[in-house]
């Protein structure tokens, strides 16, 4: 895949790594990393500006023909031949979040809904399915116990943000995270409408502390 400038058209970077023909490639919302997805069975995550490898997805058995971010830019969403799509943590893990399975046949497309709650599924079995998804992805969090805070130097480097962002970003998170974890405090797992609540809480706290 590659990446040009859509004022001049001038090359930017070409993003070399995939062993078979890619399907799709997107942005993330903030236009900092670029997700691809390939017939090698793979979803790959790069810097946008620089062309640099950030993660590479793996666990789909078939080719992937669909991959996006969620609206936050925290999670990727895959669609795949092998009847599956899956979600996963671009920041902190090359692992799926969740298995969304259930189609009798290869899912052609997969996205978030504006909220980052829910996915929908287009499959060739000729439905259409709806994921609640949100749980999930908070439950994993606090399983793998995976810091949401990312450094100001990984922001840098990895995600592309100026030094003004990272720190903002990174400020902004260590005000917020504390408040995430004590809204989730006793709470059982399968109270997914919880996690949902929480997790909108700590998305609207970020947004008002930048």
């Amino acid at each position: 895949a590659r990446i040009w400038n859509a004022a001049t058209g001038q090359l930017i970077a070409t993003l070399t790594g995939h062993t078979a023909p890619v399907g799709v490639a997107s942005f993330s919302p903030a236009g900092t990393r670029v997700v691809t997805a390939s017939w090698d069975q793979t979803a790959r995550i790069w810097n946008a500006a620089t062309g640099q490898l950030i993660a590479t997805l793996t666990g789909h058995t078939a080719e992937i023909g669909d991959a996006s971010f969620s609206p936050d830019g925290t999670r990727v969403v895959t669609a795949s031949s092998d009847q599956t799509a899956r979600i996963w943590n671009d920041a902190a893990t090359s692992q799926p979040i969740a298995t969304l399975m259930g189609h009798l046949a290869e899912v052609n497309d997969a996205s978030f809904s504006p909220d980052g709650t829910r996915v929908v599924t287009a499959s060739r079995d000729q439905t259409a399915r709806i994921w609640p998804v949100a749980a999930e992805y908070v439950q994993s969090l606090i399983r793998a116990r995976t810091p949401l805070c990312l450094s100001v130097p990984f922001r840098q480097q990895t995600l592309g943000e100026t030094p003004q962002e990272a720190e903002s970003h990174e400020k902004a998170c260590q005000a917020c995270v504390p408040k995430f974890f004590a809204q989730l405090k006793g709470v059982p797992v399968g109270d997914a409408q919880t996690h949902i609540a929480a997790w909108r809480a700590y998305r609207g706290c970020l947004d008002r502390a930048r």
